[in-house]
């Protein structure tokens, strides 16, 4: 079992430490920055654009996107 989960979402916005994103599962919840091990950088987003982050599996169970 890996320690790492793919996460696929559309970008909302974001605060200094977290991505709101839209999430096609459970809607719309905020990715703490410290928590994300890839994925674009602050100044790569645009709203509306999908991207994947890759977040601890911890992290994901936790906010309903694995099982």
């Amino acid at each position: 079992m890996s320690d790492e989960i793919e996460v696929f979402g559309r970008y909302i916005r974001q605060s200094a430490k977290a991505f709101c994103l839209n999430f096609e599962s459970i809607g719309v919840d905020w990715l703490p920055k410290s928590q994300i091990l890839d994925g674009p950088d602050d100044d790569e987003v645009a709203v509306g654009e999908h991207y994947i982050f890759v977040i601890p599996e911890w992290l994901a169970r936790e906010k309903g996107l694995a099982e």
